[in-house]
């Protein structure tokens, strides 16, 4: 049996098939979230090596 949600005014089961579907929506989120966070670290993965690049460039 899936654990019963309180509300002030009374008690909501929930059912196995809206249990499912917030465990889909919570683990597309997770991954929604791990994928920009791996985007923004190699955005700025590029940007140092271009910082790295043109900081050669200027040494004698």
């Amino acid at each position: 049996m899936l654990p019963k949600f309180f509300s002030s005014s009374k008690k909501v089961g929930i059912t196995s098939k809206s249990f499912q579907s917030y465990a889909d929506f919570s683990n597309a989120l997770n991954i929604f979230s791990l994928t920009h966070t791996e985007l923004i670290s190699f955005r700025a993965m590029l940007a140092v090596q271009e910082i790295t690049h043109n900081t050669s460039e200027l040494a004698p």
